[in-house]
């Protein structure tokens, strides 16, 4: 009895850590389901439910912290930085950057405005509510690039993926890739990184304790 006690302590901690280290993902249209570590993952009716996409994500134990440095000119005052601080802006080139070099031969994704925006708003209210999650999803994102550009036309949402990070990390790419590789080794999000889409908006917010939220929003739009 004893030896079947620590067997099942031993299984609860390795389940509790794997949720802690994961992030969270879903697609659009599909079917609901929870998972350990208290954010809901919402993957495909193609997807099988895993511990992976829930719950919050560490920082990647390789990603190195480096000295402070300047955003490159050329963010700086551009569109594709549209309301949000240089590094802000930064950082989020970098994730769907690195998100391109992934997805290898694969269709280069292109960089919205737009849908970086929205989903810079939903990394915004998950930091300030300290837990991430699908909320709203799309309804709520498209309702909010509707009051800001006052239409929707030409826009579509077809996936989500999100995470939150304590790295301390103060370079920019070294940040997009503790979020860029939390995703990729996660089978729903890969698959969100990998899918058929035109577009991709990423919106980063970082919280008063130096927490990283980041949001990707996959579909179409400028």
């Amino acid at each position: 009895m004893e030896l079947m006690r620590r067997s099942w302590v031993l299984t609860i901690l390795v389940f509790a850590i794997f949720g802690m280290l994961s992030g969270c993902m879903e697609k659009k249209g599909s079917g609901r389901s929870r998972a350990p570590g208290g954010a809901d993952a919402t993957p495909s009716p193609s997807q099988t439910p895993s511990p992976g996409p829930s719950g919050s994500a560490l920082p990647d134990p390789q990603v190195s912290v480096t000295p402070t440095v300047q955003p490159s000119p050329d963010l700086q005052g551009t569109q594709d930085c549209y309301k949000a601080e240089p590094f802000i802006c930064e950082v989020e080139r970098a994730i769907a950057r690195q998100t391109n070099e992934l997805r290898g031969t694969r269709t280069e994704l292109r960089f919205s405005k737009k849908l970086g925006f929205a989903a810079r708003l939903w990394s915004e209210s998950q930091g300030r509510r300290g837990g991430i999650g699908h909320a709203g999803f799309p309804r709520a994102r498209m309702a909010d690039l509707a009051t800001e550009f006052g239409s929707t036309s030409g826009i579509s949402m077809s996936a989500e993926n999100v995470a939150m990070t304590g790295a301390s990390a103060t370079d920019a790419e070294a940040v997009a890739r503790a979020f860029t590789r939390m995703w990729w080794s996660s089978p729903g999000h890969h698959r969100n990184m990998v899918g058929r889409h035109q577009a991709i908006g990423v919106g980063v917010y970082v919280r008063g304790n130096g927490t990283y939220y980041a949001t990707q929003i996959f579909g179409a739009g400028d």
